[in-house]
């Protein structure tokens, strides 16, 4: 547990917490810098690299270069005038969006390269693997850096008086959550990696579904943990890649280890029996729930009615660090 005791200066509230927003403001772009690279023993500075593909992907989503993604912003609420973070839609240049420093030039470009050089083929065994592999290794690294800025944060909270460090407190215990959960993927991707050195690529299963839509709408891309009961023992993995392919078709591959076929089968079940709009809309909470960064064609939001927006808001914030089994129209993400 973090003690910082002679540091505290117990400042006025006030202070305390304009220190606390400026705060917020500078660690929000920081991040860990290590490449990822199977055996964890390169120690070339990373790189940003985009973890949903730049290219025709961002091009079919993107207008006047940019997508929409959800940011936290600090903003003060109105009725009681308490700054503090909340979530919006902001614009994002499409050069910036999905990128993340995982990987350092060389690996990257080698790791990736069937992936990155040549269009996805929805059944060669090695891009989707590549593709779940990528997914994996960012969630990694989102939630190493999630975990990073969480501790950095709690100190501060400790500098400034708000909290003792002498005890377990909710800042404290999210930054120790965040460190844990990257760890366990760590340790998950740990034979991925190994099958990825030596081309074993069946040690992934995918389930790719095609699906058909009036225009590009989104892109997302995550690692995500899940159990089906309280009785299962460990929690289940999955990667999910959601991209368009044209103006009319977008695929979502969900990948995860031959071990957890019984349970991915369970949990995909309602997702792979429905079909049309409803199977559409499944799969856009699915996103919602689980997936930090996705990114959404302008043209598609900006026909979405303020409403829709807070509705879509609200349930990715209660999903953030819970599930939440909350039905809702306007969590359809397509168009």
């Amino acid at each position: 547990m973090a003690s910082r005791e002679n540091t505290k200066e117990h400042l006025p509230r006030d202070d305390a917490r304009k220190q606390m927003r400026a705060f917020f403001f500078e660690t929000q772009k920081s991040t860990l810098n290590k490449c990822l690279a199977p055996g964890g023993v390169c120690t070339a500075r990373a790189i940003k690299a985009h973890f949903v593909q730049n290219g025709r992907v961002m091009e079919l989503l993107a207008e006047n270069g940019h997508v929409k993604g959800v940011r936290g912003i600090v903003k003060k609420d109105r009725s009681t005038r308490i700054e503090g973070p909340i979530l919006e839609f902001a614009d994002i240049g499409r050069n910036e969006a999905s990128t993340f420093e995982g990987f350092c030039g060389r690996h990257d470009a080698e790791i990736f390269k069937k992936l990155d050089s040549s269009p996805l083929d929805r059944s060669n065994e090695e891009q989707l693997y590549l593709l779940a592999y990528r997914s994996i290794s960012h969630t990694i690294h989102a939630l190493m850096s999630s975990g990073m800025r969480s501790q950095r944060g709690y100190q501060e909270r400790i500098r400034v008086g708000w909290d003792s460090g002498n005890e377990p407190e909710p800042a404290g215990e999210m930054a120790l959550h965040f460190l844990m959960q990257g760890y366990e993927l760590w340790t998950y991707r740990e034979p991925l990696s190994e099958g990825l050195l030596r081309s074993d690529f069946q040690m992934l299963h995918h389930r790719v579904l095609t699906l058909e839509h009036n225009a590009p709408s989104f892109a997302a891309s995550a690692c995500f943990n899940y159990r089906l009961n309280v009785r299962q023992e460990a929690d289940s993995y999955m990667a999910i890649n959601v991209f368009p392919i044209s103006e009319t078709e977008s695929l979502a591959i969900l990948s995860y280890i031959p071990e957890d076929s019984k349970n991915a089968d369970v949990f995909l079940s309602p997702i792979l029996e429905a079909n049309g709009d409803y199977q559409k809309y499944l799969l856009s909470k699915l996103v919602l729930a689980h997936c930090q960064n996705f990114y959404i064609s302008p043209r598609l939001f900006n026909t979405w009615p303020t409403n829709k927006v807070n509705e879509i808001l609200s349930f990715f914030n209660q999903t953030l660090l819970k599930d939440a089994a909350l039905d809702n129209e306007h969590l359809f993400l397509f168009a």
